[in-house]
């Protein structure tokens, strides 16, 4: 930048200051696109601030060039820090420009709020082209516009010199941010292919975070709770489902196809309007019917990819199975079906943990390991038993009553799952002292547990495995 050196301290606040403002009411106006049209009146105080903010830092510093990243807005060498869990709308800013191959504005002089507007209007006309080419055409139309001060820029050798340097517990937690954004994003507005194709590259990167990761899944969940039902319930379902594939020995290329599968099984919900999904009552009888369509519109939206390769059979499987149940009770109705793919029973066990282990407007969430000794038999014959035991050993979260395999062989039946130690208490069935306590939490002389759970015992398998 070519003013910096001359600036003085109070001048690189100001800047830093502007850029602050000028990230969070450009998130603003962006996550307001979801609800109101450019020009509704209720836009024109955050255009007008995204103007203001925009101007104030090119009068200061001269030709400017921003960057926005997860956490902060760089402008040259000064940083605007922004706080992800005080500011969580600033994702769908992160999510607008990355689906944009966008990672910077450029400024070329002060900027009017009829410009702003005019920036928004032009990216809303782009949304169905692929990250590049949309954001291409946002600056070819910019560009034939008389004074236009703004320009798109992708800046994509510093933003991976920043990635590098953040901590895969960084990189985790973006990743489920970004793609809670995007899933929500996809509910609201539809399959739109700039969406489709962000979800793919989120997906894929967080596969290849998590499959070492597993252990991580738990902490990752407990980030989407502030955010609202709609926009963290694919995203948890998707992380439960990459953490338990990598947990039965799936290879790093069919988990990224079941990622992707998972975050996009329920794009046909947009068959229901989103003010009746977000209206926190039962439904009524003919909302119940229409929502049972939305697995077949959402195989729909997957036959739209004429390559119709195995990544896509796959993600067309798990669309209409997810609901279907391995006893073929659910949802759509069927007569004759071979059994669920293996990616079908991950998707639904997750998903129905997901659903009720979180708060939504029509449900109090359960405890972990209340919420899955729902799914489990007798409670529960919809779901494969053995995913749900793995689930449980991934979630480290066992329903009382369920049994298990201790390290050193012997059986046990879960009488406390977390004990005063955060672990749980089980009783024991076949050794020398039967019906005996014991504390998973009690170590030995060296400071090592002396026992632990190896295996969760189900006593049926799945009908037509």
């Amino acid at each position: 930048m070519s003013r910096h050196d001359a600036l003085d301290w109070a001048a690189q606040e100001k800047v830093v200051e502007a850029a602050r403002r000028f990230a969070l009411r450009l998130a603003g106006a962006v996550n307001s696109l979801k609800s109101y049209a450019v020009d509704h009146p209720s836009m024109q105080f955050t255009i007008r601030g995204v103007a203001s903010a925009l101007s104030e830092i090119y009068e200061l510093s001269g030709n400017s060039v921003l960057e926005v990243e997860a956490e902060a807005v760089l402008v040259g060498d000064l940083r605007a820090e922004l706080d992800p869990e005080q500011h969580p709308h600033l994702r769908d800013l992160i999510t607008w420009m990355r689906r944009r191959d966008t990672h910077a504005f450029s400024l070329t002089g002060p900027v009017s709020p009829e410009q702003v507007q005019r920036l928004l209007e032009v990216a809303a006309q782009v949304e169905d082209l692929a990250p590049s080419e949309a954001r291409e055409q946002v600056n070819r139309l910019l560009l034939g516009e008389e004074g236009a001060p703004v320009h798109l820029a992708a800046h994509r050798d510093r933003a991976r010199v920043q990635e590098q340097g953040k901590s895969p517990e960084q990189l985790l937690v973006e990743g489920y941010l970004e793609l809670s954004a995007l899933t929500e994003e996809l509910l609201v507005h539809g399959p739109r292919s700039g969406t489709l194709a962000a979800i793919a590259r989120v997906t894929e990167a967080l596969t290849g975070l998590l499959v070492q990761r597993t252990a991580a899944v738990p902490a990752l969940l407990q980030v989407g709770q502030p955010l609202a039902y709609e926009a963290r319930h694919i995203a948890d379902t998707t992380v439960l489902a990459i953490g338990l594939g990598a947990r039965l020995g799936l290879e790093l290329e069919p988990l990224q196809d079941l990622a992707r599968a998972v975050a996009t099984m329920d794009v046909g919900m947009t068959v229901l309007p989103v003010e009746v999904r977000r209206a926190g009552r039962s439904f009524t009888a003919v909302e119940q019917a229409t929502l049972r369509t939305h697995p077949l519109e959402s195989v729909r939206v997957h036959l739209r990819d004429r390559t119709l390769d195995e990544s896509t059979r796959r993600r067309i499987l798990v669309a209409i199975e997810q609901h279907l149940g391995v006893r073929r009770e659910g949802y759509p109705a069927v007569r004759l079906w071979p059994p669920l793919h293996l990616f079908s029973r991950i998707a639904a066990v997750c998903d129905a943990y997901a659903a009720f282990s979180s708060t939504s407007p029509w449900r109090r969430g359960l405890p972990p390991a209340q919420a899955l000794a729902q799914l489990l038999p007798p409670a529960n014959r919809a779901f494969d038993p053995l995913l749900v035991a793995e689930l449980c050993a991934l979630l480290v979260a066992f329903p009382e009553a369920c049994r298990v395999r201790l390290s050193d062989g012997r059986v046990a039946a879960i009488l406390e799952s977390r004990g005063p130690s955060g672990l749980p208490i089980v009783r024991l069935l076949d050794s020398e002292r039967p019906g005996s306590r014991l504390d998973l939490g009690q170590r030995d002389a060296q400071g090592r547990f002396a026992v632990s759970i190896a295996e969760v015992l189900v006593d049926e398998a799945p009908a037509g495995a």
